[in-house]
């Protein structure tokens, strides 16, 4: 007779997502990848029979199975499956047995147990060995990395694809209803007006939606959710909580992109790469792009009480990060999702160790920028903002639009934080006040500089202006580091609609 208290637990997580989405610079293609990974997803539970799902999302996920033998087929055909559909991709699965007893913590050792086995096969594999090229074989037209294997004739390009470059085109093909597409589509119903929109055929389409040229990427990503995870000490509870996060997450980016977005000539304002769990990588026009991370944010702490409900925990408050990169429409997308990871990592690291409210960092590329710090070592920013911060700085850009600030009197006070010299840029902005001859363009550049929101002056220190806290001595030994809000404010001003 079977013991009803034993449990196997199936426990699985892609490996390395943004190296399989981000592998080529095609947009079709990484829409292909996209819609690879959310069929993956949706078709699964169908296809493992004999088993009891407990959540999953994003990638990731965990399943009972009826016994060993079935726990380890299980773990097998998740791993195989998945790199049939990919080609490339990679995803890793474990099995974990335990005892259920009379209290919850069963549960929660199992899948500490879990945790443990994952980051053990994790760290054992090695990287993905690809067949080398060699000098007679042609090599992918999209990716370059792996040798062509099919011609691609589906938009008359000729293309000679590897198989994971193929596959992902040929899922990405503009015409098919695939994706986050679809699911966006039928959270808005047929009597939208956006419904008949169709997504952008590149970036460079993208750019023109909202008329500047230039794109966001914006990667979001949720705090100390793992530890929240450890919390939960029943299957049912995991289950309810990752069903209920799964569609508030899903519901909260549809509106936020609703209610800051506008379509062009039936273009979509946006490209939904990735919602995984808590996990968000999308690409947007440049000018919707921070509104909307503002809002996600906003709207994902509003709703902890429900995600938490029926998990004991709904006093706690959830909160996310986010990177926000504005670049023009051709930067490379793989640098792109490179440097939207290392703003988010920074914006994490503000929020620590409380994570009591999202943080956001952003920057504007305008170059052949690669490397985040480089590019940031001499300049005054004051960022990263809570999400909280940036609404008000972003008010200010809208309400200096408003205005009609003169241009040329704020690009010399920028020049002059640029300089790095305290007195230049306190001396620019007095003369910038001074000269200000409507009352209500100098009552709101004044209104800028001694905002508590966005100053970090104490009480006994004077507040400098446009310098936003007190300079701060390098550790390298070059000099001060200044902060100014003021030059954060005119990195987002190009990409601002005039405020109410």
């Amino acid at each position: 007779m079977p013991d009803t208290n034993k449990h196997w637990m199936v426990s699985f997580d892609t490996d390395r997502i943004k190296d399989y989405v981000f592998a080529t610079n095609s947009l079709k293609e990484i829409r292909g990848a996209s819609a690879i990974l959310l069929e993956i997803e949706e078709q699964r539970p169908a296809k493992l029979e004999n088993s009891n799902k407990i959540y999953g999302a994003g990638g990731g996920g965990a399943y009972f199975a009826e016994d060993q033998e079935s726990a380890e087929a299980l773990t097998r055909r998740i791993e195989n499956e998945f790199r049939e559909k990919t080609e490339t991709g990679s995803i890793t699965a474990v099995w974990v047995e335990g005892t259920k007893t009379g209290d919850h913590n069963w549960y929660k050792a199992l899948k500490s147990a879990a945790v443990r086995q994952m980051q053990k096969k994790k760290s054992s594999k090695a990287e993905l060995a690809h067949l080398p090229l060699e000098p007679y074989m042609r090599p992918c037209a999209s990716c370059g990395q792996l040798p062509a294997e099919k011609r691609f004739n589906e938009d008359r390009s000729g293309d000679l694809l590897c198989l994971a470059c193929y596959k992902k085109r040929e899922k990405g093909s503009e015409e098919r209803y695939e994706g986050y597409l679809r699911k966006f589509k039928n959270h808005i119903g047929p009597s939208h007006a956006w419904y008949n929109a169709r997504l952008p055929k590149d970036l460079n389409e993208l750019g023109k939606v909202d008329g500047s040229g230039y794109v966001g990427f914006i990667k979001i990503d949720g705090n100390r959710m793992g530890m929240l995870f450890d919390e939960i000490d029943s299957p049912e509870q995991d289950k309810d909580y990752s069903k209920e996060l799964k569609t508030t997450i899903e519901k909260l980016i549809y509106d936020a992109l609703l209610q800051h977005g506008k379509i062009y000539q039936d273009v979509l304002p946006f490209e939904i790469v990735l919602i995984g769990g808590d996990d968000l990588m999308l690409f947007t026009t440049a000018k919707m792009a921070m509104p909307v991370t503002i809002e996600i944010l906003r709207r994902f702490e509003e709703a902890s009480p429900k995600i938490l409900e029926g998990t004991g925990m709904q006093s706690q408050k959830l909160t996310m990060c986010a990177g926000v990169v504005l670049c023009h429409s051709n930067f490379p997308i793989p640098a792109l999702a490179d440097i939207g990871e290392d703003l988010l990592k920074n914006a994490k690291k503000k929020a620590s160790p409380l994570y009591d409210c999202g943080v956001i960092d952003y920057q504007v590329v305008t170059g052949s920028m690669i490397d985040l710090e480089s590019a940031r070592a001499a300049v005054p920013y004051h960022r990263p903002y809570t999400h909280l911060q940036m609404s008000t700085l972003l008010q200010y850009a809208r309400d200096f639009k408003k205005e009609n600030m003169p241009a040329s009197q704020l690009q010399m006070v920028y020049e002059a934080c640029m300089s790095n010299s305290t007195v230049e840029g306190t001396m620019a902005a007095l003369h910038m006040v001074g000269r200000l001859r409507n009352l209500r363009q100098q009552q709101l550049l004044k209104e800028f500089f001694t905002d508590k929101d966005l100053v970090e002056f104490k009480d006994k220190e004077a507040n400098v202006w446009p310098w936003s806290r007190p300079a701060e001595k390098q550790a390298n030994g070059q000099g001060e580091k200044l902060f100014s809000a003021f030059v954060d404010l005119l990195d987002l001003y190009r990409f601002v609609e005039k405020g109410a």
